[in-house]
């Protein structure tokens, strides 16, 4: 994927100017971007099929009541 690339690019640059002993900062980068992926992930999901959930916990909110 082209965002990996980038990435991994950037933290090669990042490690040359910074030094290869500083992985901290790296691994914080990493989890903000996994965090920010899954949110992402969600609120697509959510926008995708919202409606259709909605309605289906409605039919099954009747059926049962």
């Amino acid at each position: 994927m082209y965002v990996d690339n980038v990435l991994t690019a950037l933290l090669v640059v990042r490690a040359r100017c910074f030094g290869v002993d500083d992985a901290r900062g790296a691994t914080a980068t990493e989890y903000a971007l996994l965090i920010t992926l899954i949110a992402v992930v969600i609120l697509t999901g959510v926008m995708l099929f919202g409606t259709d959930l909605a309605g289906m916990f409605a039919r099954a909110n009747s059926s049962i009541g």
